[in-house]
C-alpha cells in the first residue's frame, strides 16, 4: 500500500517573526507534558502540564512585546531620518491598523489648514482648485448618501 506524502505549509513561522527557538523549546515542553498528562491522568502531571503551559504562554508574550517595541524603534528612527522609503516600507509591513472613523469633512478641513498659506491667510490659486474640487467631491457623496435611505433599504 501506498501513502501519500501531505506537504503542509509554514505560513505561521512567516508571519510570526518573534516566534524563535526559545518559544520552539517551550512549546515542544508543553507538548511533552501535555502527552504525559493524558497517559497517566495524574493531578501531579496535570500541574506539570499547567507550569508548562503558563510558562509557554509568558515566553509568547515577552518575546511579541519585544518583537512589536523594537519595530516602534526602527519606526521612530526611520521617521527622524531623511529616508522616507525606509519609513513607508516599514509602516506598509506593520501589523498595526488604525480604524477609519476620520470623516471626508475632516479630512478637508485638516489639509486646508495645512495648506493654508500663512502670510495671506489664503491658500494659492492651485490650493483654491483643490479645494473646490474636494468641496464639491463632499457636496456630491453627501447628495449620494442621502438619497438611499438605509433604513428602509430603499430609494427616496
Amino acid at each position: 500500500m501506498k501513502v501519500k506524502s501531505v506537504q503542509t505549509s509554514h505560513s505561521h513561522k512567516n508571519r510570526c517573526v518573534w516566534f524563535d527557538t526559545e518559544c520552539q523549546y517551550a512549546k515542544k515542553e508543553t507538548r511533552k507534558c501535555l502527552r504525559k498528562f493524558r497517559n497517566c491522568n495524574t493531578q501531579t502531571a496535570y500541574n506539570t502540564y499547567r507550569q508548562k503551559q503558563r510558562e509557554y504562554q509568558k515566553i509568547q508574550k515577552e518575546k511579541r512585546i519585544t518583537y512589536s517595541k523594537s519595530k516602534a524603534n526602527e519606526l521612530c528612527v526611520a521617521a527622524n531620518s531623511n529616508n522616507s522609503k525606509l519609513f513607508w516600507d516599514l509602516l506598509k509591513c506593520s501589523t498595526v491598523h488604525l480604524p477609519a472613523s476620520i470623516t471626508s469633512n475632516q479630512w478637508h478641513d485638516y489639509f486646508s489648514t495645512l495648506y493654508m498659506d500663512s502670510h495671506t491667510q489664503h491658500p494659492d490659486p492651485v490650493i483654491q482648485d483643490f479645494h473646490t474640487f474636494v468641496e464639491n467631491f463632499i457636496q456630491h457623496s453627501d447628495q449620494s448618501n442621502q438619497l438611499f435611505d438605509t433604513d428602509a433599504n430603499t430609494f427616496e
